[in-house]
């Protein structure tokens, strides 16, 4: 999925927000989360605006969500934007 979207990192939360996989739990401050983003024109957004996700580690795999980027991210190759 987010192979076809703009941008997918791994970020680490500033505040408590909701998981938008099928769980719907709460990513808690200082958790890693997969966050995505896919513009309004784009093949595999169909809402008319910009698509944002922010998913919880644990939905990205059970959903095989992760790009190349975001597994060298959590391999520890790359820095997690807004934490070390």
């Amino acid at each position: 999925m987010c192979s076809k979207v703009k941008s997918a990192a791994i970020r680490t939360a500033r505040k408590d927000r909701k998981c938008t996989g099928h769980s719907y739990h709460t990513i808690r401050k200082g958790d890693s989360y997969l966050y995505a983003a896919s513009p309004p024109w784009h093949e595999f957004n169909d809402l008319g605006r910009w698509m944002v996700i922010a998913v919880c580690l644990k939905c990205a795999d059970h959903y095989g969500l992760h790009t190349s980027e975001t597994m060298k991210q959590l391999e520890g190759n790359a820095p997690l934007p807004g934490g070390e």
